[in-house]
């Protein structure tokens, strides 16, 4: 979990097109299957899982911010507002790039812009859960965020994974290093 406090801006950020769409299309179908062979682990993150995680929740309101490149998405992040301990707080709940320099500054323009856009909705506090170790974390830490100490979590977030295949696990599986 990564947070940072309001208000302070410590990068100024790639000066990319960051837009805000309202619905899921055949390009991050695209985008999912890109990023799918930069890790050897990683949700697919396909428009009808996007529109049903996100556009179709029942209880949440998220928004999605994207950035493209000659009409070709290179990357996108899911936002939305929420009260933890009774403090607003603005979370970065998805962020899909490719793991190159193209990615990474997309990254950064998604991070800033988010920042920007969740502080003005009134966010004392933005959050996030990344890995250490993907592109976004690097956004996040040009932006200000930095790790959360374990005792101000919010909650515990297991990790659990079942294995479908007819063969047991590869053992790359279990290091979260190989994950996204």
């Amino acid at each position: 979990t990564i947070i940072r406090k309001g208000g302070q801006v410590f990068h100024k950020a790639p000066a990319l097109q960051v837009e805000e769409v309202t619905s899921f299309d055949a390009s991050f179908d695209r985008l999912s299957e890109h990023c799918g062979t930069d890790y050897l682990c990683m949700a697919a993150r396909t428009s009808r899982i996007l529109t049903w995680r996100f556009q179709d929740h029942p209880t949440r309101r998220y928004r999605t911010w994207v950035v493209r490149s000659g009409g070709t998405l290179t990357g996108y992040c899911v936002t939305c507002m929420t009260e933890i301990n009774g403090i607003q707080s603005g979370m970065l709940v998805d962020l899909l790039v490719r793991k190159n320099a193209e990615g990474d500054a997309a990254a950064r323009a998604l991070v800033a812009h988010a920042a920007r856009i969740l502080q003005t909705e009134g966010a004392a506090i933005l959050g996030s859960m990344m890995p250490a170790h993907a592109p976004g974390a690097r956004a996040l830490a040009a932006e200000g965020f930095w790790p959360c100490p374990r005792r101000f979590l919010p909650q515990p977030f297991p990790v659990i994974l079942r294995w479908h295949g007819p063969e047991a696990p590869p053992p790359e599986i279990l290091s979260l290093k190989n994950w996204y």
